[in-house]
């Protein structure tokens, strides 16, 4: 059974990404989430994450809080910062029919994001920017 919470705060900084994620896979793998979903996961957590730390806070100093919530057959994640606000999921979708010469380098992170995990919400809350996405276990089920 899939039980529990997961908090992790880091100052902002790409170095600091590695051991976030190291904690995080082994939370998952202590709570027994399937391999297809812990790397969903995994995966949805760095690029919102990375956005935080490159684009949010572009440099300065800055914090991230990480917080999971799981309950049997899914996990809850939220990425908040108190960067300026920017909510990810108005960004435009990227163009995947455009030649790949005339792409921007990047832009792809909310995109797959949307496409891994069944929910994703952005608000703005006491000045923080919250970001929060959910998956299941179910192989069915919907994209955000």
């Amino acid at each position: 059974m899939v039980t529990g919470e997961f908090e992790h705060a880091l100052t902002a900084g790409m170095e600091a990404l590695p051991g976030l994620l190291d904690e995080f896979t082994a939370w998952l793998d202590d709570h027994g989430v399937p391999s297809p979903s812990r790397d969903d996961l995994l995966l949805a957590l760095d690029e919102a994450a990375s956005n935080v730390i490159l684009h949010g806070y572009a440099g300065a100093p800055g914090e991230v809080l990480v917080r999971a919530r799981a309950a049997p057959g899914g996990v809850e994640l939220l990425v908040a910062d108190r960067a300026p606000p920017f909510d990810p999921l108005a960004a435009p979708l990227p163009d995947l029919d455009a030649p790949l010469e005339d792409r921007p380098t990047g832009g792809l992170g909310v995109y797959l994001i949307r496409r891994l995990m069944e929910r994703a919400e952005y608000r703005r809350e006491d000045g923080w920017n919250v970001f929060v996405m959910a998956r299941s276990w179910s192989p069915e089920a919907p994209r955000a």
